[in-house]
């Protein structure tokens, strides 16, 4: 079972369209005294501080990037067996069960829906790992009701028969890429921009890198997205700015495109944020930028990533880009923030 979980890092989220009835699917046949029904209560509790606002692609609107409004449990078993499944509002389900060890629990935070697609079978774990959520085509689509997608497990647990208290805590993160682009016109007044090859589309659960952990990781993902299909990227359309300074904030699934691309024999110098464009990718996220300086219209390109490198795009990080558009064309990156977005702390699970 251990082969197949997931880094904890960062993990699901997305619009979770129907499920099976409660849980008149699963499996928690007593097997020859060998296993015992069990009620597990699983706690994800609210974090201190709720309602960090964030104004994104809608308008004037904001909502909190932590709430958690309500609440999937899954429990499988040491082979993958699906054995408990529960859904609730708020931050507290309790889950039918059956005794075992090795045991995996996930929590599946604000879907806003008691159900999973109708033929999607998540009687075995692996299916569970490659599930895909449903295409958007607009920013405001991935946000569900007003809250941000999150997952989180424990693995490794025994559950007794009857009740007994879990100490470990149960923590859950955003599927969601959070991008923060501070912008500042040196000689050019901000006309708009709009942000180019967004990912349709993401696994519920992560697939790592080997090396995921580092924010200069520079290693294709194994995204849920296709390059060369359509359907599976879209563009946020033309956003209309004025002055000589902005900022905005968007989400995105992930889209880990990898490193720059040799062209010419070439990789051109792995510093220098105003080449990211010739080595790009396919595929690439990125943010055409537009102003107009001594009359001229500029257009300029911002790709993110975790440095002036690769072109990563990770699950529940936060990029921040301080950016300046000077009249010469030359867009200058000044300051790069990556953080690993707080994780949301879970309370303890009884069962």
């Amino acid at each position: 079972m251990s082969n197949h979980l997931i880094h904890k890092a960062g993990l699901f989220a997305g619009l979770i369209l129907s499920l099976f009835d409660s849980c008149s699917s699963v499996n928690t046949e007593i097997d020859s005294g060998k296993t015992q029904t069990a009620i597990l209560t699983v706690q994800v509790k609210q974090p201190e501080t709720v309602g960090k606002q964030a104004v994104c692609l809608r308008g004037s609107e904001t909502f909190s990037e932590d709430t958690i409004d309500d609440l999937h449990v899954l429990i499988y078993s040491s082979d993958g067996t699906l054995v408990g499944h529960s859904y609730g509002e708020g931050s507290s389900v309790s889950v039918s069960t059956r005794s075992g060890d090795n045991c995996t629990v996930y929590a599946l935070v604000n879907t806003g829906d008691e159900s999973f697609v109708s033929d999607n079978d998540l009687l075995e774990f692996d299916n569970l790992t490659d599930l895909v959520t449903p295409a958007v085509t607009t920013l405001a689509q991935i946000t569900s009701n007003n809250n941000l997608l999150m997952s989180g497990f424990l693995d490794g647990i025994s559950i007794q028969a009857g009740s007994s208290m879990l100490e470990e805590s149960l923590v859950v993160s955003r599927l969601l890429a959070r991008v923060r682009i501070n912008l500042t016109g040196d000689g050019v007044t901000l006309e708009g921009y709009k942000i180019v090859d967004l990912p349709a589309k993401s696994y519920y659960t992560a697939h790592p890198n080997s090396s995921e952990e580092l924010a200069s990781d520079a290693v294709e993902g194994n995204d849920a997205v296709d390059t060369s299909t359509g359907s599976d990227w879209f563009g946020s359309g033309v956003v209309s700015l004025s002055g000589t300074s902005a900022s905005m904030t968007y989400y995105q699934y992930e889209n880990r495109r990898g490193g720059r691309q040799t062209v010419d024999s070439s990789t051109g110098d792995a510093s220098d944020y105003t080449q990211k464009e010739t080595y790009a990718p396919t595929r690439a996220t990125y943010i055409e930028l537009y102003g107009v300086a001594n009359g001229t219209h500029l257009v300029f390109r911002l790709y993110p990533g975790g440095n002036a490198a690769n072109y990563n795009i990770k699950r529940n990080c936060s990029y921040t880009y301080n950016v300046t558009l000077l009249a010469s064309g030359v867009l200058v990156v000044s300051q790069v923030s990556i953080e690993a977005w707080t994780e949301i702390q879970g309370g303890e699970s009884e069962i």
